[in-house]
């Protein structure tokens, strides 16, 4: 009876083996394809990237290097006096042009007694770069007309000649400015006479 009875309950043993191998074994099939897809997820990236751009704009310092020039008596006739100035851009190329105006005795250029000096306008303005090179044609500016007053003086002013620096992306140098008058008065009157000379310089819009 026991053994009868053990023999009729073994198939439903063997059936709910049966049942938990096959779950088991799902479950381990399952996870055996899950676990390695998840893997290759975590392992998979995406990415991008951009570029920052700055756009540095030309930029152009000018000074003077000789606040006054002392010019000793030139006697009678036609004299040069050389300014010397910095000119510091960070690019290669700049465009300059002088004003220059005549010597007024003690200053007043309103002064109607006293002749002034005049400017020598023919033979035009010496613009020298140390270490720059005109971009075309010599560095003589000539005359072209009235300039801009500077402070009180009424100016001549030159056309506008441009210089390639000879360094590699900057301008760096000093400037040399020779500007011609002419003293033909044998008797002028004694005293101090003053002229004033400027160099204006520009540089070319940056092209986007």
């Amino acid at each position: 009876m026991v053994c009868t009875a053990d023999l009729k309950q073994s198939p439903q043993k063997i059936k709910k083996l049966l049942k938990r191998f096959f779950v088991i074994f799902g479950i381990m099939f399952i996870g055996w394809w899950i676990v390695p897809l998840g893997l290759n997820y975590a392992q998979d990236t995406e990415s991008a990237h951009t570029t920052a751009i700055l756009d540095v704009e030309p930029q152009i310092a000018v000074q003077v290097l000789d606040p006054a020039v002392n010019v000793t008596n030139p006697g009678i006739g036609e004299f040069d006096v050389t300014v010397r100035f910095s000119v510091q851009a960070n690019i290669k190329q700049v465009n300059m042009f002088v004003q220059a105006t005549n010597f007024y005795f003690e200053g007043d250029p309103h002064g109607q007694e006293i002749e002034p000096i005049h400017l020598v306008t023919s033979t035009g303005v010496e613009i020298d770069p140390a270490g720059a090179t005109p971009v075309e044609g010599g560095n003589t500016a000539s005359y072209v007309g009235d300039g801009d007053p500077i402070g009180t003086y009424p100016s001549r002013k030159t056309d506008t000649i441009s210089f390639h620096s000879n360094d590699d992306h900057t301008f760096n140098h000093s400037v040399a400015v020779t500007v011609r008058w002419n003293q033909d008065d044998p008797v002028k009157t004694a005293g101090q006479y003053r002229a004033n000379v400027k160099l204006a310089c520009a540089v070319e819009p940056a092209e986007h």
